[in-house]
């Protein structure tokens, strides 16, 4: 074989096989290089914090508004808004499960968890969390391998306390079990503000966003070490703020908080 095409091929094939054991940060990792496609958007004044899904409808959520759509056509069916004489002052993102819309709340440093029925956005019961540091921004559920509903999160910090800013796994009762820092790569972009979005999706990653970037950075929780791993950093027509994956198609719904839009992207 010609030495010059030989020497072609091994640089091809190295570079293919880097290509495939590297991910964004540097760390060997399986090659994941997806996208998201928008598909539609709707226009809802309520998008200006985060956004929930279930099977047929989507939540747009402010700060002391939400608002249940109809994810069709993004007709609204059932609105809530928070009395004046309510402690409810600064909603974040939220999430269906088990029949209800959970939110974070966070007003001046306090944190708590916001529950609703989501068939009537009815609210059912605020749960403090004072023992917690930073602002809980998101919370995301998984099954362990004893069938339990394990939550984490994220305890985000601002300005010059970025780096601070952790994803977190609770026990039954919102303790600490054990926290990873997210990667510097990642805390450069929050700043000046921070994580804003998180959740559980495909590939048993996490997906998080930041206030304002039209980023979505996907990380993988590792088995030993404390911080988290970059694995790619995913464009989006959105710009922060919350998101949340469709239940029964790959669909990522994010918010366009200027615009009070909801975005709807497939993954590809």
């Amino acid at each position: 074989m010609n030495k010059i095409l030989f020497g072609f091929l091994v640089i091809l094939i190295v570079g293919i096989s880097v290509k495939f054991l590297y991910d964004y940060s540097g760390q060997i990792n399986k090659f994941i290089d997806y996208q998201l496609q928008e598909i539609r958007r709707f226009q809802i004044d309520e998008a200006k914090q985060g956004v929930a899904v279930d099977r047929n409808h989507f939540y747009a959520i402010s700060d002391k508004k939400i608002a249940k759509c109809e994810k069709e056509n993004g007709q609204v069916i059932v609105t809530w808004k928070s009395p004046k004489s309510s402690p409810i002052k600064h909603l974040n993102g939220g999430l269906i499960h088990n029949g209800q819309l959970i939110c974070t709340h966070n007003p001046e440093g306090s944190n708590a968890i916001i529950l609703f029925e989501s068939k009537n956005l009815k609210l059912k019961r605020i749960q403090p969390l004072p023992h917690l540091k930073g602002s809980l921004t998101w919370i995301s559920p998984r099954i362990n391998s004893k069938g339990e509903v394990i939550w984490w999160g994220a305890l985000a910090f601002y300005g010059k306390e970025v780096n601070q800013t952790r994803v977190v796994k609770f026990d039954q009762n919102w303790k600490i079990i054990k926290s990873w820092s997210f990667p510097k790569q990642v805390t450069q972009r929050f700043y000046p503000n921070s994580n804003s979005g998180g959740t559980w999706g495909p590939n048993n990653l996490l997906y998080c966003t930041g206030h304002d970037k039209a980023e979505v950075y996907v990380l993988r929780v590792p088995s030993k070490e404390s911080q988290l791993i970059l694995i790619q950093i995913l464009p989006v027509s959105s710009t922060g703020q919350g998101l949340a994956w469709d239940p029964e198609l790959p669909h990522l719904y994010t918010i366009n908080r200027k615009k009070r839009e909801i975005i709807v992207s497939k993954y590809l």
